[in-house]
């Protein structure tokens, strides 16, 4: 199997959530004798371990971003790829444009064979200049039915799901409940034909709104009691409307929730801006002041000192999340070339001083993991 086939079955893996395989295989990978000088070989295994990071929404150091320079790539397979990882990152630090910049390179580069990665290239730099509020309502219109188009004609069938979904949720944030009605429920089938669970959970959610707003509040329960939980935290705000919506309970603190997308956010302050918020979560044991790299207690006690961006930093970032093995810590933390031994034994004084500052860190089954409820990440 050529290596471009073992990367691409290996990014199925991360993007359908099985990480520990791909760890398993990065790890392989660096006790190849000699591998560090196939430069093809190390791009691969680089991009592999920066997308280990960024599945569940991190931005990676600048200095793990600068591996992966498309320059010094002749593949051009292999270069798209690393301008997709690279505006992926950019959009985790909110910097849309530059991102964006990169998702259209990279849909240059591929070649027609990979005319799927060409549509999800250009979705994404869609969505940038969307979230960046450089469009018009007739550019965004335009560019959404070109897309629709392309990936129709090509049979791209889960990247049309995401652009019929977007225009389904544009309609919606318009108030053409009817129009938006349609659409919702086509990205629904695509997204269960062939699609990503998230994926057809936000679609799920935005059609279980638009029923609200038709009246057809049994269709929106049934959509409601149809998305199973738990559900990722990018998922919880969006969800966390409907529910109130639903149920017409007391809406929670924006606050309280660990992502808050502003197109969502907007929906939020739409529908509840005469509702009794309800109060911060006080029942965390920690609170981490992201910018100032402050450690306190739940009584406002400072304790010590814990940098985003630092090793330590990120290691906390991500056992919020999830739960890792160590492989897989290796793997996030450290994608540049080393010594396995030594980097497990970096590993051993990295948590070493994270348990000291946060007793909460657990160590079950042979996973690491922070009771996501323990802290309060203020960013």
């Amino acid at each position: 199997m050529l290596m471009r086939e073992k990367y691409l079955h290996q990014l199925q893996l991360l993007e359908t959530g099985v990480s520990s395989e791909t760890s398993e295989f990065l790890i392989h990978l660096r006790e190849a004798e000699n591998f560090d000088k196939n430069i093809e070989v190390e791009t691969y295994r680089r991009l592999l371990a920066i997308r280990g990071q960024m599945y569940y929404g991190k931005s990676v150091p600048q200095s793990h971003l600068a591996m992966l320079e498309p320059k010094l790539i002749n593949d051009s397979f292999l270069k798209a790829e690393c301008h997709f990882v690279r505006g992926l990152n950019f959009y985790y630090m909110s910097e849309f444009i530059k991102g964006a910049a990169e998702f259209r390179l990279a849909s240059t580069y591929y070649s027609i064979q990979f005319m799927d990665k060409v549509c999800l290239a250009l979705y994404n730099e869609l969505s940038g200049l969307i979230n960046s509020n450089c469009l018009s309502d007739f550019e965004m219109q335009e560019k959404l039915s070109s897309l629709e188009k392309l990936c129709f004609n090509n049979n791209v069938s889960r990247v049309l799901a995401l652009v019929i979904r977007q225009k389904a949720f544009y309609l919606y944030s318009r108030k053409k409940y009817f129009g938006a009605q349609s659409s919702a429920e086509e990205a629904v089938r695509l997204f269960k034909e062939g699609g990503y669970r998230a994926d057809l959970q936000i679609a799920m959610i935005i059609l279980a709104l638009i029923y609200y707003e038709l009246n057809n509040f049994n269709e929106a329960k049934k959509l409601q009691e149809s998305i199973l939980l738990p559900i990722e935290n990018r998922i919880l705000f969006p969800y966390h409307i409907l529910e109130v919506l639903l149920s017409n309970s007391a809406p929670k603190n924006p606050e309280n929730f660990s992502v808050v997308q502003w197109h969502w956010l907007e929906i939020y302050n739409q529908k509840f801006k005469n509702e009794q918020i309800g109060e911060k979560n006080n029942s965390v044991s920690y609170v981490w002041n992201y910018e100032t790299g402050m450690l306190f207690s739940n009584k406002n006690e400072f304790l010590d000192h814990l940098k985003r961006g630092t090793v330590e930093g990120r290691l906390v970032e991500m056992l919020v999340e999830q739960k890792l093995s160590s492989v897989d810590l290796i793997e996030r933390l450290w994608p540049e070339y080393a010594a396995v031994e030594q980097l497990n034994g970096r590993l051993h004084q990295v948590l070493k001083r994270v348990k000291k500052k946060l007793p909460i860190l657990k160590f079950e089954y042979n996973f690491y993991s922070i009771p996501i409820n323990s802290i309060k990440i203020i960013k």
